[in-house]
């Protein structure tokens, strides 16, 4: 009779489950099919257009690792360039990470816990966007989800045979997060520190802790040794110039990253799920192994953000509220770990029907972010009324890298210096644009300029030009051209 009812609950589960990742899949591929990117995403794009070894070499110059950009460039080779192969790592990596969090709690805690974290991790803040960005915070969010996770079981398993594979897989997982992001990787140190306090915790013998873990730590460090050299340069080159600035240390920025929804109500109520957490974990507190390895959601993030903050503060800032979306999932995990223990079935209904609300409004939200149709509307007028011997001029390097993700065969033009504080300064090696010391090395070409801004008018028109403006979709198309 309690099987039966066991494979009842878990057919239960499983539909939950299903319905849960077909929902997130029509919520997310239609928008992945949008051609709309932002800067980072273009850069992504731009970059693994680069040959292999060329984009290891630019990555090398750039400020993160390499990882993501390979699998993004594989999954380009194998399905072309099409949109949705751009965003297929970040949307796999995301349910990646939902199934390793349902099977783990599924297995270690409770089928009603699985099912709520799963449904938390798809509705608070800031998750369904990673999930479908050209970015790496999907993939970084998936290894340290994973080391997390391996903390428990090495714990519950120390002594055993099979806990040697658990060591193994937290060694990976910690080095992939570290080859992923560099704030992936102090997450990665954060978690290996916590799993050194959390066995000594459950009284386990002080000599042979410090063994085991003293190795897996040197053998991450191996298996990271070849990008050291890397990170030490970019460090001095941090040191030198960055792009990250003082307003961005501002706390209110990283509070919102954790809470923030489009609607009100629906921030303040994950706030007070969020404090309610926090305040049942230390009222119940007995010492427990599983209150232990919970406070590992609530520890490692607090770490993170100190080790970032305090680097930010004492040398130069490198800490932005973006970075939160790496450790955001631990939070949460925590938080309604703790709950999903404590509260009863109506309780329970109503933490569903917050992630839920969350979720779809979630989805809504990055839905009105990635509409395409005016891009789509300028692509096909510059692809119907550019000439072969046109050009295109921006105004600045991200203008120009957005372009070049919808129209890699137009020629760009654009004056050096028109981004200073643009951190990357490799463009014309990466990219077939021109770089102009001066904007009258434009009449030399011969042909048409077409701009998608007007700002510069009056420099074209010293130089000869006549404008011609067109209204496509909600903007402006200008034509400079010069009288024949």
């Amino acid at each position: 009779m309690n099987a039966a009812k066991e494979e009842i609950s878990w057919r239960k589960r499983a539909a939950l489950y299903l319905l849960g990742v077909m929902s997130l899949l029509f919520a997310l591929v239609p928008i992945a099919r949008q051609p709309v990117m932002n800067f980072d995403e273009s850069f992504t794009v731009n970059l693994i257009r680069s040959s292999w070894g060329g984009m290891i070499r630019f990555t090398a110059l750039d400020v993160h690792p390499p990882l993501y950009y390979l699998a993004v460039k594989l999954v380009v080779c194998l399905f072309g360039e099409r949109l949705l192969a751009f965003h297929l790592v970040s949307l796999v990596c995301f349910l990646g990470l939902l199934v390793i969090t349902g099977l783990f709690f599924e297995r270690y805690f409770s089928g009603e816990t699985a099912a709520l974290i799963v449904l938390g991790l798809c509705g608070v803040p800031g998750m369904l966007s990673a999930a479908i960005q050209v970015r790496m915070y999907s993939m970084a969010m998936l290894w340290v989800a994973a080391s997390f996770y391996l903390t428990y079981l090495i714990a519950e398993h120390y002594g055993e045979q099979k806990c040697r594979r658990y060591w193994i897989f937290f060694a990976l997982s910690n080095v992939a997060a570290a080859y992923t992001h560099y704030f992936a990787g102090v997450a990665a140190v954060m978690l290996s520190l916590f799993l050194l306090g959390y066995l000594l915790a459950r009284k386990n013998r002080l000599k042979k802790v410090l063994l085991s873990w003293g190795s897996c730590c040197i053998a991450m460090f191996v298996l990271y040794l070849p990008w050291i050299f890397v990170l030490a340069g970019q460090m001095r080159s941090v040191g030198q110039d960055y792009w990250i600035t003082q307003e961005e240390l501002q706390m209110p920025k990283y509070i919102q990253k954790i809470f923030q929804m489009p609607a009100e109500q629906l921030t303040h109520l994950l706030m007070l799920v969020f404090f309610l957490g926090i305040f049942f974990w230390i009222r119940d507190w007995k010492g427990e192994s599983r209150q232990l390895w919970l406070a590992g959601g609530f520890l490692v993030p607090a770490l993170w953000f100190c080790f970032g903050m305090g680097v930010s503060l004492l040398w130069r800032p490198i800490l932005i509220d973006r970075y939160l979306t790496i450790v955001i999932p631990l939070m949460w995990i925590a938080v309604i770990g703790v709950l999903a223990g404590r509260f009863r079935s109506g309780l329970k209904a109503c933490l569903i029907l917050l992630f839920a609300l969350c979720f779809m409004q979630s989805a809504q939200d990055v839905q009105s972010g990635y509409d395409g149709t005016d891009t789509l509307l300028k692509v096909r007028f510059l692809q119907e009324h550019v000439q072969e011997e046109d050009v295109i001029f921006c105004l600045n390097v991200k203008e120009m890298s957005v372009n070049m993700v919808y129209l890699p065969e137009m020629d760009y033009y654009i004056l050096k210096g028109a981004d200073t504080e643009e951190a990357f300064k490799y463009w014309e090696e990466m990219t077939d644009c021109v770089m102009l010391e001066d904007m009258s090395q434009l009449v030399q070409l011969g042909g048409d300029v077409w701009c998608l801004r007007g700002d510069w008018q009056q420099s074209f028109s010293s130089l000869g030009y006549r404008m011609e403006v067109f209204e496509v979709g909600s903007g402006e198309i200008y034509r400079f051209y010069q009288q024949k």
